[in-house]
């Protein structure tokens, strides 16, 4: 279900060390952003048509294409 390793199905968890709060809080907008929670919250906000979502999804294809290729090129 979870991209991330360290989730688990149950919640997301995160320890407060030494009265650290800046610090959880960063740790916990990380694992947020791995998770892909905010993109899923997006996702359902409103509906999004069939060809909408093809679009993107070819958007993105051909990003991670370019990213591999120049990668695989050495920039």
């Amino acid at each position: 279900m979870s991209k991330h390793p360290k989730s688990d199905a149950s919640g997301m968890r995160v320890e407060v060390r030494n009265g650290n709060v800046e610090q959880a809080i960063r740790r916990l907008k990380k694992k947020v952003m791995l998770d892909g929670i905010l993109q899923e919250v997006r996702e359902r906000k409103a509906f999004i048509p069939n060809f909408e979502l093809n679009k993107r999804r070819k958007a993105a294809a051909k990003s991670r294409w370019r990213k591999y290729c120049a990668k695989r090129d050495g920039y």
